[in-house]
């Protein structure tokens, strides 16, 4: 797994990849759209939501969609 680190959220992110079945895929896409996320935000909060309701995780605000934005842009130019 690649650490990246997360500027905006002041946080350290692991990448996970997971696959998808076409459906799946396209429900995801659906409802990251209909919250005005990307796919893959939309399956981190996902995942976040769950392990909080099941008592893992602290219970933390998800970032907006403009942290997102902003976190994603910082990421791209520290590739570059």
């Amino acid at each position: 797994m690649k650490t990246v680190a997360c500027f905006d959220l002041g946080c350290r992110m692991t990448r996970l990849i997971c696959y998808l079945t076409d459906g799946e895929w396209d429900s995801l896409q659906r409802m990251a759209d209909q919250e005005l996320r990307s796919a893959r935000d939309q399956a981190r909060h996902i995942i976040r939501r769950e392990l909080e309701r099941a008592g893992l995780l602290a219970a933390e605000p998800s970032p907006t969609p403009a942290q997102t934005a902003r976190a994603a842009e910082a990421r791209s130019v520290e590739s570059h």
